[in-house]
């Protein structure tokens, strides 16, 4: 993976990897991508940390989404991250 990929550039990636997606469940990641994006910046993938996390964490909140809405979207972004980092 290379090192300098920003997070906008790894949604559209992710989107074109995976084909078999349902076109909800792309909108829906893309959605929390873009909410990603809005919380933390269009930074590089590999400045992404625990503290970029948490900023997102509390994005979530401070725009009053329940509990388990934020713990859905963190799910979400755990997932895509996680392929992100498995890919060489």
């Amino acid at each position: 993976m290379s090192s300098t990929r920003k997070l906008s550039e790894l949604i559209v990636e992710y989107v074109a990897k995976n084909p078999n997606l349902k076109s909800t469940t792309r909108a829906r990641r893309k959605y929390i991508w873009d909410l990603l994006i809005e919380a933390v910046g269009d930074i590089d993938i590999a400045d992404f940390g625990y503290c970029q996390a948490e900023d997102f964490q509390q994005f979530l909140y401070g725009r009053d989404l329940a509990p388990s809405s934020v713990k859905s979207y963190r799910k979400a972004v755990q997932s895509m991250m996680r392929w992100s980092w498995r890919r060489p």
